[in-house]
C-alpha cells in the first residue's frame, strides 16, 4: 500500500508540475511494468527456493558486498577522472590539510562548511597513501561496499534475506553511485554516515524498545544526546 501511494503520488506530481524530461514517463512506464510482473509472479516466486534461502545470511551479505567492490573498483579503475570545479575544491583542500598548510580557499570553505568534513577525512588517506586521485576513488569504493553491507543488514532486519539480497545488488549496480564513486566528492561518505546512522538507531531500538518505560526513556535519552552531538558539530562535518 506504501508504494502504490508513493507511485500515485509522483504521478500526481509530476503532472501537477509537469513533465520536463521524457525520461520521467519512462520511469513510470517502468515502474508499473515491474510492480505488475511482481504481482503476477510472487506466488510463484514464493513457492521456489532462491539462493539467498539456502546460503547463511553472514556469508551472503558478505559475498554481494564483495561483489559490490569489484565490480565499483573495476569501474573507477577504467574510467578515472580529473577533479574540476567542485570537486577540484574538495581534492585541494584535503592536500592543504594533508600538507598541514594554512587554507588558500577558507573563506569558501566557511560558506560551505560540509567541504571541510569530507576534505579532513580524505586528508588521513592522502597522507598514508601520497597526492593520487585514486586514492579517492578507491576509499569511495570501499564506502560504497561499507554502504552496501549495511543496507543489506537493514533489509535483513526489517524484511527479510529476499528483500536484503535484491537490496544489495540493485545498489552494487546503480548508476550514479558508480559514476560518483569516480569522482572527488562527498556523497560515498555521508551515504556511508547515514546509513550507519540508521543502522545504530535500529539496534537501540531493538536492544531498549521491546523493554518498559526505563528502558525506552533511556533510548530516547540516548538518541536525543545522538542528535545534540550531530547537531553541534555541523560545522565540520
Amino acid at each position: 500500500m506504501f508504494f502504490l501511494l508513493l507511485f500515485g503520488g509522483g504521478i500526481v506530481l509530476g503532472f501537477a508540475r509537469g513533465f520536463e524530461y521524457k525520461s520521467y514517463i519512462l520511469a513510470f512506464a517502468a515502474a508499473a511494468v515491474l510492480l505488475s510482473a511482481y504481482w503476477m509472479l510472487q506466488k510463484k516466486l514464493k513457492s521456489r527456493a532462491f539462493l539467498c534461502d539456502t546460503v547463511h545470511p553472514v556469508k551472503l551479505g558478505v559475498l554481494i558486498s564483495g561483489i559490490c567492490f569489484v565490480l565499483n573498483l573495476l569501474y573507477v579503475l577504467f574510467v578515472r577522472l580529473e577533479p574540476t570545479i567542485d570537486f577540484h575544491t574538495f581534492w585541494i583542500t584535503a592536500e592543504m590539510l594533508a600538507d598541514g598548510k594554512a587554507l588558500s580557499n577558507s573563506t569558501f570553505v566557511a560558506a560551505f562548511p560540509h567541504i571541510l568534513g569530507y576534505s579532513a577525512f580524505l586528508s588521513l588517506f592522502i597522507r598514508i597513501f601520497g597526492h593520487n586521485y585514486l586514492v579517492a576513488a578507491v576509499l569511495n569504493v570501499f564506502l560504497t561496499a561499507f554502504s552496501c553491507m549495511l543496507i543489506y543488514m537493514l533489509c535483513l532486519r526489517f524484511f527479510g534475506s529476499r528483500a536484503a539480497c535484491l537490496a544489495g545488488l540493485l545498489w552494487t549496480v546503480c548508476p550514479s553511485k558508480m559514476m560518483y564513486n569516480s569522482m572527488v566528492l562527498s556523497e560515498p561518505y555521508y551515504t556511508f554516515l547515514f546509513l550507519a546512522s540508521v543502522y545504530m538507531i535500529a539496534g537501540l531500538h531493538a536492544y531498549f524498545g521491546r523493554g518498559g518505560k526505563v528502558e525506552n526513556a533511556i533510548m530516547a535519552f540516548m538518541l536525543t544526546l545522538y542528535l545534540i552531538v550531530v547537531s553541534t558539530t555541523d560545522n565540520t562535518m
